[in-house]
């Protein structure tokens, strides 16, 4: 399991003038050290952050929430998805992406589904 830390692409609208500075580069960072993980995924959980999820090919999004956090064991439960047509594709995909942000801070990863 790995995480992305990203900060957020959207800037601020500005007057353009000669002075604005269009050089910005998006900052990310994967984190795939177990530790690390837990303490970015721990905040969360905790908080009952809502997590947006989208699962293989489908174009729709799914909200859920992370319910359990298991870095000895590398796993992860989530709550249903919302809207729950999501079960039937939870079934027939192997993987769930999830975005959220904490403390104005992207974070996405991917699970594999057990």
């Amino acid at each position: 399991m790995g995480i992305t830390l990203a900060q957020p692409t959207a800037k601020q609208a500005m007057a353009p003038t000669e002075s604005a500075d269009d050089s910005y580069k998006q900052q990310f960072e994967v984190i795939s050290s177990m530790p690390r993980i837990a303490a970015v995924l721990r905040p969360l959980l905790q908080k009952h952050s809502l997590v947006t999820a989208t699962l293989g090919d489908s174009r729709q999004y799914f909200n859920t929430v992370l319910l359990e956090v298991d870095t000895d064991n590398q796993f992860l439960l989530l709550d249903e998805l919302h809207p729950s047509d999501g079960h039937r594709l939870v079934v027939a995909n192997k993987t769930i992406n999830l975005y959220t942000q904490l403390d104005g801070v992207n974070v996405n990863f991917a699970v594999r589904v057990l």
